[in-house]
């Protein structure tokens, strides 16, 4: 197995080259179709080679040679012990969640991971997620926060206390060692997007005459999904919403809670906003509990059409009952609320009256 990583246009693009006869078609096919937050995406499979998307970040092994504040690293073994959790929960194989900290990848603005999920048969050297939790902290150099220089020492000690790897006793540590990071994990949990495996079924493998197992160059099913080969580097962006099924019409959260609420339920539920487009002066409904907005009219709810610093899937506005949010889909030129600049890929609230501005194209934003 190759892995080859590097940054482009503002994403990360990893190409992983396999053996063909170890990959599981079955779940390639899935993993395709449905995004798990937390997680690069493929995109394309051709010729051996599966080739992942993600936002632009730097390998873990190469950020954990700086020191690291208890806060950040309580977060990153939370995102670690998360990603297993789902991994498992969604019904996939845990000993396939590729755990190497050259192939961990980490927004060091953010400071959120994205693993690199391997659909194959075998997968040779993976340690299992405890013993890779305490390996990733015995690498850590701790920095003093308000003379705390053992919260590593700490962890580590409790990770020697399992027998079994355990996410909630992991969560209930970390919570009581710093909850805000349980807070913030708590709002974009991954463990919310594995429901969008739910229902969906994996595309048997074709058969030739011979009864071999056919290759297409390219398996991912959702066109909306693929990165094609011919564009332009400027052109290429990520698309990181979580993916609802036909019956999934609504997923309503607060913060300590997810509920699944069906049509007629959410309907009853939900207060949509308008936005009021200051160039035209034309108001918009946000008529869906995730609202698009972009210059591609293929994949957006709102096209922006004249304006070409708008990016091709810029932003989501996001319904979650009374509270509304506003997410940057890694943006050429930004969004900002009242002029604040939004981090890429981070749900931030928006309010009754606030200015969303995306790239220099100004909307009100009205309850």
């Amino acid at each position: 197995m190759k892995i080859k990583a590097k940054s482009k246009s503002g994403q990360l693009e990893v190409k992983v080259k396999l053996s063909s006869q170890d990959i599981d078609f079955e779940e390639l096919d899935l993993i395709c179709r449905v995004f798990v937050r937390g997680f690069l995406k493929p995109s394309v499979y051709k010729k051996s080679i599966i080739e992942y998307r993600g936002t632009e970040g730097v390998a873990l092994k190469k950020h954990l040679k700086k020191l690291l504040s208890k806060y950040e690293f309580l977060f990153i073994m939370q995102q670690i012990s998360m990603a297993a959790a789902t991994v498992k929960r969604s019904g996939l194989h845990q000993s396939r969640l590729l755990l190497e900290c050259d192939n961990i990848y980490i927004n060091e603005a953010t400071k959120e991971l994205q693993f690199i999920y391997l659909p194959v048969t075998q997968l040779q050297h993976n340690p299992d997620i405890l013993t890779f939790m305490k390996s990733v902290s015995n690498t850590v150099k701790p920095m003093c926060d308000n003379g705390d220089f053992d919260f590593v020492s700490r962890f580590m000690y409790f990770l020697s206390s399992m027998d079994v790897f355990d996410p909630l006793k992991i969560q209930k540590y970390i919570e009581q060692e710093d909850s805000r990071v349980t807070k913030l994990t708590a709002r974009s949990e991954t463990a919310k997007s594995h429901k969008a495996l739910d229902g969906i079924t994996p595309v048997p493998k074709s058969k030739s005459a011979s009864g071999e197992n056919q290759q297409s160059d390219i398996v991912c099913s959702d066109p909306t999904e693929l990165l094609e080969h011919t564009a332009s580097a400027d052109d290429r962006e990520v698309t990181s919403t979580l993916l609802l099924n036909e019956d999934e019409t609504a997923l309503l959260e607060d913060e300590d809670s997810t509920q699944l609420l069906n049509e007629e339920e959410s309907t009853e539920l939900i207060h949509y906003p308008t936005l009021i487009r200051k160039s035209t002066g034309e108001t918009i409904l946000i008529d869906k509990p995730v609202f698009r907005l972009g210059k591609d009219k293929s994949c957006v709810d709102y096209v922006i059409s004249d304006n070409n610093t708008v990016s091709k899937s810029h932003a989501d506005i996001v319904v979650r009952k009374e509270h509304y949010y506003v997410l940057d889909l890694n943006s050429t030129n930004k969004t900002f609320i009242n002029k604040r600049l939004l981090p890429a890929q981070y749900e931030v609230e928006i309010f009754d009256g606030d200015t969303l501005m995306l790239s220099n194209e100004e909307f009100t934003f009205s309850v």
